[in-house]
C-alpha cells in the first residue's frame, strides 16, 4: 500500500489537504480536549513536510555518501564538483521544506 502521490495542496478557503488532482484526502481541526493549535498551519506544515519529504530523502543519500566517500579516501581533490551538486540538492530540498515568509 503507498500514500497518496505527492504534491498535496492545502485548501485556500477551507482546512483541507487535497491531492494533486483536487480530491480531498485530510482536514485538519483545532484540536481535541482543550488543547490549542492552529489548524491553518498544521495544515500548511503537513503539506510542506510531505511534499519535500523525497528530495530530503535523496538529498541526504547523497550527503551520507559523500561524506563516508571522503572519510575513505582522505581527500577532497576529485570531490569538489560533487559537492557543489549535493550542496545545491540540500539546498533545494531544505528550501521546499521550510516554511515561507
Amino acid at each position: 500500500m503507498s500514500h497518496t502521490p505527492v504534491p498535496w495542496k492545502f485548501g485556500q478557503h477551507s482546512l483541507a489537504i487535497y491531492a494533486d488532482n483536487g480530491v480531498e484526502i485530510a482536514s485538519t481541526h483545532a484540536g481535541a480536549w482543550g488543547m490549542m493549535s492552529d489548524p491553518w498551519a498544521n495544515g500548511q506544515f503537513i503539506v510542506r513536510a510531505c511534499n519535500a519529504h523525497e528530495d530530503l530523502v535523496e538529498a541526504c543519500k547523497t550527503a551520507r555518501w559523500l561524506i563516508g566517500t571522503l572519510i575513505e579516501q582522505k581527500s577532497v581533490s576529485g570531490f569538489v564538483n560533487l559537492s557543489e551538486q549535493t550542496h545545491e540538492k540540500l539546498i533545494a530540498a531544505m528550501a521546499k521544506a521550510e516554511p515561507r515568509t
